[in-house]
């Protein structure tokens, strides 16, 4: 399975806000945790999305190093919202289960 594109896939919904697709993604007992939250469960998850989406007019999401370590991708990226007036450096790690849905995501912002 090719995880590296799956977590593409994650980086470019989440930069859309397409809840439908991110909901696909994600295993129902997905558990998200950053510098700010700790969630468990996909519609949990989903309303953290939500209040992300809400309140960012525009997200770009820019994948500057992608690594491959059996089912678990750490992405470097650099996220900008609102077309640039914020900018954040983070590291997703990422890990998906047998079937390719997210079970994981641990982000580090730096």
């Amino acid at each position: 399975m090719d995880y590296s594109k799956l977590a593409n896939n994650y980086f470019q919904a989440f930069a859309r806000k397409d809840i439908d697709v991110l909901a696909r993604m994600f295993h129902p007992g997905v558990v998200v945790t950053d510098w700010e939250h700790h969630v468990q469960g996909r519609d949990a998850v989903l309303a953290l999305d939500r209040g992300v989406f809400e309140s960012f007019e525009e997200i770009k999401v820019n994948l500057l190093h992608l690594h491959e370590a059996g089912s678990t991708v750490v992405g470097e990226l650099e996220i900008l919202l609102n077309r640039g007036a914020l900018r954040l450096k983070v590291v997703d790690v990422i890990t998906f289960d047998e079937t390719g849905v997210i079970r994981s995501i641990r982000a580090y912002k730096g």
